[in-house]
């Protein structure tokens, strides 16, 4: 009877040990960098932290004949999920990566948008429209008309036509499907504008066309309010700039979401929901604009 009241506690205890829940196995993400440039990698920092699992890093190679090696790398780390940063990367991916969920990062909506339909999501680089209509709002509380010009019709555009009436605004929008297109429509579009508003789009977003909006908005006293911090260095008036760290801790919790099990294409994109305000106030001076108080105070970088 003793040796019997000895094993049923040891089997009772081997069957508990057999039927108690596992832990779950670290989950393991692979970030491929478009580049090494500082905002990549503060994304990437964002995400480490904000995922949990175990992170991989690959780099884009510079040499284009050697980029199929990254789908080698992303197969032979088991990667169960795999988070493209910058366009560069996600362009190279999103054909080339059929069984495995895409969480990408860091990408305009333009490029990041041709992959709906595929079994990916993620966060867009820029800040929302919404964001940018209130902020509009505060550096220049005067404006109404918004001149925007864009390639095609993007929902981007769409959700800023749809909410300007709440901020109190109207956006002019002209259509210019090519460079040159934007380039001619630039100096009529700031004759009827307040300000000239630079949107996510493959043309009116280049180089080319900003440095043409910049002449005749200065030619015409029309500032502009752009998209990136390079944009007011350059002579835009502000822009929203996306803080990239935050915008790789939100992939990161889509792709914890995907890890656990649910399909990346039930996810909706989301734009970066955190960005902080850019001011030149010597453009604001030329001018002839007073930016408030307020929104000087609130902006994280100015170009006096």
């Amino acid at each position: 009877m003793k040796r019997q009241a000895f094993y049923i506690p040891v089997l009772m205890l081997a069957v508990a040990i057999l039927l108690a829940p596992r832990p779950a196995p670290a989950q393991n993400a692979c970030v491929i960098l478009s580049s090494t440039a500082q905002p990549f990698k503060e994304a990437k920092e964002g995400f480490r932290k904000g995922f949990g699992g175990t992170v991989e890093e690959i780099v884009m190679p510079p040499e284009p004949a050697r980029a199929s090696e990254i789908v080698a790398s992303i197969t032979a780390k088991s990667c169960k999920v795999v988070i493209p940063m910058g366009s560069a990367a996600l362009k190279f991916l999103r054909l080339r990566v059929s069984d495995m969920p895409i969480v990408f990062a860091m990408t305009l909506s333009p490029a990041a948008i041709k992959s709906e339909g595929l079994n990916m999501t993620g966060v867009y680089l820029e800040p929302s429209p919404g964001m940018q209509l209130a902020s509009i709002r505060k550096v220049l509380p005067a404006a109404r008309r918004v001149g925007v010009l864009y390639s095609s019709p993007s929902e981007y555009l769409s959700m800023l036509e749809r909410n300007a009436g709440g901020a109190g605004l109207e956006i002019v929008a002209v259509r210019a499907p090519k460079i040159g297109d934007a380039v001619r429509e630039a100096e009529s579009l700031v004759k009827r504008s307040d300000l000239l508003l630079m949107i996510p789009d493959v043309v009116t977003s280049t180089h080319e066309v900003f440095k043409s909006i910049l002449l005749s908005s200065l030619s015409g006293n029309i500032p502009i309010f752009a998209l990136a911090e390079k944009h007011v260095e350059a002579g835009a008036l502000a822009a929203l700039a996306t803080d990239y760290e935050s915008n790789g801790a939100q992939a990161a919790v889509m792709a914890r979401r995907v890890a656990a099990g649910a399909s990346a294409s039930s996810i909706k994109p989301d734009y970066s929901n955190k960005a902080g305000l850019v001011l030149n106030l010597k453009v604001a001076a030329k001018l002839g604009i007073v930016v408030p108080e307020a929104a000087i105070n609130e902006a994280i970088e100015i170009y006096r």
